[in-house]
């Protein structure tokens, strides 16, 4: 959602973040991802790209992901390459260097860019730019390949045929000898070692296959019916080519084909499906086709479809490898398990999603636009499901709180659509004079009007209800000619400010509306309006052909327009301007991160910690209810700022152990990551613990706990900031994650901690789930900049007697609190109450071998598994810890 529901004022930041400490923390792992090509190496190592729109989606950026554990875990090879799209890949046989085709992202009015072949040696640590200018205009590299030796590297381009290099990809040669069409789609090597190219339908020509001798292509298409082919693969056990062709009419709108050895092309029969995407073979020689938008089919002689556990059908990727079979669709990554017969998704991978719009309701779900439909998430950003229209890319958002409704709409070149719905989880069609092919932007008019930006022949549209529209003809209000409105925005007085694609900023004469007056910028896309409390307007303005934007302010005791010539550094290419404001304080969504200023636009503080470092393209900004300031990033997922926007903060670095996993030495055990069991929602506000402040809801991203060594995620702690004069009286608290070397960090899994308080003095507490908490014996003061607190170390002074137990030089948080019960809990091993019967109830109550899995209170050592007797049990510990002897022992938590 834009700038023109963010009416609501709110405060600056009182200081700004440090260094240290990331303004932004990811809300998650937001599904919605589009993974648009994969690959896989004779070694099993997988690649991934995925791709997103930049400056709305007329053009894309992409990342680019490597896994050497079957897609468990992904290292990012994205970071030099900024916004880039990777079209083609290809890795040398003997040297393993990488070699991709990328574009830049595209402008909305300069659609032609030149592709970029660029190499890393390193596993995208590096990046090296080979060639800028052989591939030009909107002429993408479809396919990379090397030969068998490694020294000529061959690509497939959109109309221009085939080119090879011997240079890695620096300098290429045109091999169209023989081509009779350009359009090459792909490249495989078959039969007798040669390379074959498979083309589009174009010019009339119809899609063919072609091999390459060396020297010129010979046409090898007899049997193949003229549709565009999309993809060719090669069986070298059964020497046989398959050929995925389309585009054959209604009929008939898919097909695959096989040939063998060097014979005629023959249908293979009783394809059920229609247009297909992509073909794999397995080592088996089983052919797998993605059917568009109906999954995955597979054939071994006969034909089935094999979607169970597939979650939407419309597939994006696959490819065969060593290590399994993967297929990704709209919501992310699958691997198929033979077993169950099943597809398993994969959570393991920093969010891909592109949040295109946000709103949020009156119970505290969020509601996210995306590229292919709605998503909606009742707990923090924890989990998300799909609830509407996954079909369409969404660009708008709102929750209109008058009529109790959330809106949105389609956007499909043909006759869009807006849509309501009461809860954000069921949704109807609100269209009644609708008429319109895009749904950019809502907003509202003081009598509680609905307005929604749309184009082209009616750039305003106007609905009492959400669902009856009229609007009038774009000549007729004052435009120059039809254009979308992509931002709105309503001024104290009633006026709607539109901006426009291509044709500036209108307002409307009068609140009615029925005329708007041309306000200025000529060229370029106004990309998004704000207004502050003092109704000064800014707009974010896009030139045609720049990489960067600007921010105009309408000065309104002036009415005149300002241009702030140092607002933002060259480079950002503003996306979205979106105010969150107390009149001064705008905050800014670029290419770059989020910009803030404090003194209405004439300096800015860049806010782009904690956002990846290749990625940091701001989609939307908006305002939760919660005060935070949320920001979808294209290709990134949803982030939120570590604090409430206009609250003051403290940062702390605590280190903590705990008995449960230590291995009396350095570090504790890391099992419960290892067996997938740490949830991504803090487990304490469900295990009855009570947050203050801020606190409470923390999620985390599944990426964060891929990490491994001592750096590796335990588990989830709770901090809390106690008065200093009171310390009963819990002032902030946030849950934070606990490392193996004890280190207390952010959801980002490495930075210090952020609370929401106020610089001063503050008794630090340290909280687990099933172990004895522990505080500062004294007030420790606290600042923006991180203050160390460390409670292994026995010099660390705390609260209470024995608060803590000695193993070794270490200093650990007794183990063994299974039963919450109170404000200090207290071990017991026996009576009313005891740490121990729970145990023996979590594993049946009566078979005390028996044992289960999970991630549990009762799991007192954390490694996953809950035990009663026998080595590793988890009931031992109790007793030794309230004695060791006297079974009537109690040990109480030393807080106060």
């Amino acid at each position: 959602m834009r700038s023109t529901t963010l009416m609501s004022v709110f405060l600056a930041l009182a200081v700004g973040a440090t260094a240290q400490a990331p303004f932004w923390l990811p809300v998650g792992d937001m599904p919605s991802a589009v993974i648009t090509r994969m690959w896989a190496n004779p070694a099993g190592d997988l690649f991934m790209t995925s791709n997103f729109p930049v400056h709305r989606p007329d053009g894309n950026g992409g990342n680019l992901f490597r896994s050497a554990d079957g897609g468990t875990s992904w290292a990012d090879m994205t970071v030099p390459l900024g916004n880039e799209a990777v079209w083609a890949f290809a890795q040398h046989p003997a040297t393993g260097r990488i070699v991709i085709a990328t574009q830049s992202p595209r402008d909305p009015l300069s659609p032609v860019v030149a592709t970029r072949i660029r190499s890393t040696t390193d596993l995208g640590q590096n990046w090296s730019l080979d060639n800028n200018t052989t591939f030009t205009g909107d002429k993408p590299v479809f396919a990379l390949s090397y030969d068998a030796t490694g020294t000529w590297l061959y690509a497939a381009n959109k109309q221009s045929g085939v080119k090879r290099s011997n240079t890695n990809g620096a300098t290429w040669t045109t091999i169209n000898t023989g081509l009779t069409n350009l359009y090459a789609k792909d490249l495989e090597w078959g039969v007798g070692g040669l390379l074959y190219a498979c083309t589009d339908s174009a010019s009339g020509n119809g899609g063919k296959v072609f091999s390459y001798n060396g020297t010129s292509w010979t046409d090898v298409s007899a049997g193949l019916p003229g549709g565009g082919i999309q993809d060719i693969q090669y069986d070298a056990a059964t020497l046989t080519m398959y050929a995925a062709v389309n585009s054959l009419g209604a009929a008939n709108p898919g097909r695959l084909y096989k040939r063998v050895n060097a014979g005629t092309w023959t249908l293979i029969t009783g394809y059920p499906g229609y247009s297909i995407d992509r073909l794999m073979i397995d080592a088996a020689g089983v052919v797998y086709m993605h059917a568009n938008h109906q999954g995955v089919y597979r054939y071994d002689g006969s034909w089935s479809t094999m979607n169970t556990g597939l979650v939407p059908l419309w597939g994006t990727a696959c490819t065969a490898a060593p290590s399994g079979l993967y297929t990704a669709t709209r919501a992310g990554l699958y691997k198929w398990n033979s077993t169950t017969n099943a597809w398993v998704a994969h959570h393991h991978i920093r969010s891909l999603a592109t949040p295109l719009a946000i709103a949020f309701g009156p119970s505290g779900e969020i509601l996210a636009g995306t590229l292919h439909g709605v998503y909606r998430s009742a707990d923090h950003g924890a989990s998300w499901t799909q609830v509407a229209l996954g079909e369409m890319t969404i660009l708008a958002l709102s929750y209109d709180a008058q009529r109790n409704q959330f809106l949105t709409g389609t956007n499909n070149n043909t006759a869009s659509e807006c849509w309501r719905s009461p809860d954000g989880i069921n949704w109807s069609l609100g269209n009644n004079g609708f008429t319109s092919l895009r749904v950019l932007d809502f907003a509202y008019l003081p009598d509680g009007r609905v307005i929604c930006g749309t184009g082209w022949q009616r750039p305003v549209s106007y609905s009492n209800d959400g669902l009856n529209w009229s609007g009038g003809n774009a000549m007729a209000m004052g435009y120059t000619s039809g254009t979308i409105s992509l931002g709105l925005a309503v001024d104290n007085v009633g006026r709607i400010w539109s901006a426009t694609e291509a044709q500036g900023i209108y307002r409307s004469d009068d609140a009615v509306p029925t005329h708007f007056t041309h306000m200025g910028f000529s060229g370029g896309n106004t990309i998004d309006v704000g207004i502050t409390p003092l109704q000064d307007v800014f707009v974010a303005h896009q030139l045609s052909g720049s990489a960067d934007g600007y921010l105009y302010r309408w000065r309104n005791s002036s009415n005149a327009w300002v241009v702030p010539n140092n607002i933002l550094p060259a480079g950002t290419g503003l996306i979205d301007c979106t105010l969150a404001t107390n009149n001064a304080d705008i905050f800014a969504g670029t290419q770059n991160g989020c910009y803030q200023s404090a003194d209405t636009g004439m300096t800015w503080t860049q806010r782009a910690t904690g956002l990846h470092p290749g990625n940091r393209i701001v989609q939307t900004l908006e305002r939760g209810p919660d005060g935070h300031l949320y920001a979808g990033i294209a290709g990134g997922g949803l982030f939120r700022s570590a604090v409430p926007v206009g609250s003051p903060y403290v940062t702390v670095s605590v280190k903590v152990l705990l008995e449960g996993p230590f291995d009396g030495t350095l570090l504790m055990n890391d099992a419960l990551r290892t067996l997938d069991l740490i949830p991504t929602m803090e487990p304490f506000t469900s295990a009855l613990f009570t947050h203050a402040g801020d606190g409470g809801g923390e999620v985390i991203s599944r990426s964060v706990l891929e990490t491994t060594g001592a750096n590796a995620i335990v588990d989830w702690v709770m901090l809390e900031l106690r008065s200093s004069t009171s310390p009963t009286s819990v002032i902030a608290t946030r849950s934070a994650l606990l490392q193996r070397d004890g280190d207390v960090v952010e959801l980002d899994g490495s930075s210090p901690v952020i609370i929401a308080a106020a610089p001063g003095s503050y008794h630090v507490s340290v909280r687990h789930r099933n172990h004895l908490g522990v505080m500062t014996a004294s007030p420790i003061t606290l600042s923006t900049s991180a203050v160390a607190v460390d409670f292994t170390n026995p010099a660390t002074a705390t609260y209470g007697t024995q608060a803590q137990k000695s193993i070794g030089s270490k200093m650990v948080l007794w183990a063994g609190n299974t039963l919450l019960d109170g404000a200090a809990s207290t071990l017991r091993y026996v009576g009313a109450g005891n740490d121990r019967d729970p145990i023996l109830v979590r594993i049946g109550g009566v078979v005390p071998t028996n044992t289960v899995n999970g991630y549990l209170l009762e799991d007192v050592n954390l490694d996953g598994e809950v035990k009663y007797i026998g080595a590793g049990n988890d009931r031992d510990p109790i007793l030794v810890n309230i004695g060791g002897s006297i079974t009537t022992n109690t040990r109480v938590e030393q807080l106060p």
